[in-house]
């Protein structure tokens, strides 16, 4: 779990970007309706949204936070989205402190998936952003932070003397490379992404050990 977003309750911002214009995917943007937009934009064209949430999102990091949600409520506004109601229903934030801490207490692990959900390719800032989320994880958990899951999948070689040096025992990749087995790196680890899109057998046969196999066979089948 990236622990900013924890710590500071307010809505992820791309997340939240993304989401809002995914609302208004029936409207097609004459230029200038939402803040920093300079052209026609078709909502309905997948690309042509996610072009716009990059664009716009790039703008708008140059703002402090405050600014960012503030401008988050206008794009809202404009696009005759309930900004007032996605704040109460806390629909695009991270557990609270309190909620972390009562999963943990419930049995449930949390474990580093860095500060700010960064992977920067200095190794000070790489290290302070695990070292902080760890911080702050442990404090939460009352658990040892020393399992990692890469964010977004972002792996590099040279995080893992770094990951290595900080006493990180295994990290996650998103690569999809069935079981993990005893020749697998420790910090390179396969995993099985769980969607919304995969079906509750489809899971269950990963569980079990099946799904690395039947995937394997899959392009033999086709």
């Amino acid at each position: 779990m990236s622990s900013y977003y924890c710590v500071h309750q307010h809505p992820i911002p791309i997340v939240t970007l993304r989401y809002l214009l995914w609302r208004a995917r029936l409207q097609a943007l004459a230029p200038g309706v939402l803040p920093g937009q300079d052209g026609l934009v078709d909502l309905r064209d997948p690309q042509q949204r996610d072009t716009l949430a990059a664009k716009l999102f790039n703008e708008a990091l140059s703002s402090d936070r405050n600014a960012q949600y503030a401008w988050l409520g206008e794009v809202a506004s404009r696009l005759g989205v309930d900004w007032e109601n996605i704040l109460r229903s806390r629909l695009f934030h991270l557990m609270n402190a309190a909620e972390v801490t009562d999963i943990a207490r419930r049995g449930f692990d949390v474990q580093l998936h860095t500060h700010r959900h960064r992977t920067p390719r200095d190794k000070s800032a790489f290290c302070r952003e695990v070292i902080e989320n760890r911080r702050i994880l442990e404090e939460l958990t009352g658990r040892p932070a020393t399992h990692f899951c890469y964010p977004s999948g972002d792996v590099d070689p040279i995080f893992l003397p770094w990951l290595r040096e900080l006493e990180v025992e295994t990290a996650t990749t998103t690569r999809v490379g069935g079981l993990a087995r005893a020749e697998h790196d420790p910090l390179l680890l396969p995993r099985y992404t769980d969607t919304m899109g995969q079906s509750e057998v489809w899971f269950e046969s990963w569980l079990s050990g099946a799904g690395a196999i039947f995937s394997r066979r899959a392009p033999e089948r086709a």
